[in-house]
């Protein structure tokens, strides 16, 4: 298969997997991108708004929209950095990790998606994507 191919198909991916993850998302009461955030919450602990923003590839802006949603709903809350002023720390809150587990984690629909492949697809799959991740960060980019 050609270079111009492969592309192709990751974009035609990208595109699909993106609709399908709002609609499965949407089933589990919330959106990709409040997901994404909590879930990055829950894995990372308390972090940076800046450092949120970098972590998901959104504007700072988006960040602060998703974070003032979250926040009135009583699923994060913001604090202080303690050691710098300009800083603002995001948490879950008991009840945004309550939703964690409900939603995202038990609903875990990336999972499923890839449970659908055979186990040695999975791992070739797997070392593929390690190998672009990496000529990625060689040139400056990481995820």
């Amino acid at each position: 298969m050609k270079s111009e191919e492969v592309a192709e198909k990751i974009g035609r991916f990208g595109k699909a997997f993106s609709q399908w993850l709002e609609v499965e998302m949407a089933a589990a009461g919330t959106t990709a991108s409040r997901a994404r955030l909590l879930y990055a919450l829950k894995c990372s602990g308390t972090c940076k708004m800046n450092d949120i923003s970098t972590r998901l590839q959104v504007t700072p802006r988006n960040v602060t929209k998703l974070v003032d949603a979250l926040e009135s709903e009583g699923l994060v809350e913001r604090n202080p950095h303690p050691e710098d002023r300009r800083a603002t720390l995001i948490s879950l809150t008991d009840r945004g990790m309550l939703t964690v587990k409900e939603t995202i984690l038990k609903n875990d629909v990336v999972l499923k998606l890839f449970e659908e492949l055979p186990d040695a697809d999975r791992v070739e799959l797997g070392r593929i994507l390690e190998q672009l991740l990496d000529g990625l960060a060689r040139r400056g980019f990481s995820a």
